[in-house]
């Protein structure tokens, strides 16, 4: 099995959202992390207190330690995965999915810090450029640097959302959200991603519990379980509707699911697609 094919097939079935990270920006981005490391040793020589100089330092050192792991998958991908105890198989169809779904999730989480790493880098320069001695990050740099994460997560973790015209990476399908402070918001859904205030997928809506419900895999199928949710979940389909409990219910194309009772105006409502053309 190539490094090529575990990309595609970790990609089609792992649910990675930063596989945009790897192949392309992860090297660049250390390296660039790198010499604002330098550049901090460099200014540091000029800096008089020992404590100022020696934070300048730390936090020139956060985005490298960020970004270096996924730099290391995406240069040396057989060896990466040797240190967490998988081997490659030798055909790609031997690829389980479940190892796709873990392997997955490690992907995501190392490329989200990659993603902060590289952010991080902006207020350092920004108050390197403002200041002569320690990178002090002011509130206005850190609501910049938040909101630049905020847009790139979006952006590019959640491809082909609506209005661009495109489809998100979602082999298990997908929820548009209806109404409520999520309106117009497409989710790819993964098995064990939690719905509600505290979840996974984020619905800050009144009638919402923390964890409301959950997604989970029944038979290689999507379904939906209530979590014990203080005003339930409900789902619609071919307009039959019934509570949710704790056994998972398969979803199919086109099902309403509603978090809170649907005869609620304040009820979050939300249609699962399956897509299974190209």
């Amino acid at each position: 099995m190539t490094d090529f094919e575990f990309w595609q097939k970790v990609k089609e079935m792992g649910q990675i959202t930063y596989d945009w990270w790897y192949p392309t920006i992860a090297l660049p981005a250390l390296i660039w992390a790198v010499s604002v490391l330098f550049l901090a040793i460099f200014a540091a020589r000029k800096i008089k207190k020992v404590h100022n100089r020696f934070l300048t330092l730390f936090l020139s050192t956060i985005p490298v330690l960020l970004i270096f792991p996924s730099a290391y998958i995406a240069q040396a991908l057989g060896s990466a995965l040797n240190r967490v105890g998988y081997t490659l198989p030798e055909n790609v169809n031997d690829f389980a999915s479940n190892d796709a779904l873990v392997l997955g999730n490690y992907l995501n989480a190392f490329g989200l810090w990659g993603v902060l790493g590289i952010t991080f880098t902006l207020p350092l320069i920004l108050s390197s450029l403002s200041r002569s001695e320690v990178p002090v990050i002011s509130p206005a740099i850190r609501n910049a640097t938040k909101t630049i994460t905020n847009i790139a997560t979006r952006a590019f973790g959640r491809r082909g959302g609506a209005g661009g015209g495109g489809r998100i990476n979602a082999p298990y399908g997908s929820i548009t959200i209806n109404n409520g402070s999520r309106k117009g918001s497409i989710e790819a859904l993964r098995p064990d991603f939690t719905i509600g205030g505290k979840g996974d997928i984020q619905v800050s809506d009144v009638i919402v519990s923390r964890t409301h419900a959950k997604f989970v895999l029944e038979d290689n199928q999507i379904a939906v379980i209530d979590l014990g949710s203080t005003n339930g979940t409900f789902l619609v389909r071919d307009g039959q509707g019934f509570m949710l409990d704790s056994q998972p219910v398969p979803l199919e194309h086109g099902d309403t699911i509603y978090l809170g009772d649907p005869n609620q105006d304040n009820a979050v409502e939300m249609v699962f697609e399956f897509n299974t053309g190209a």
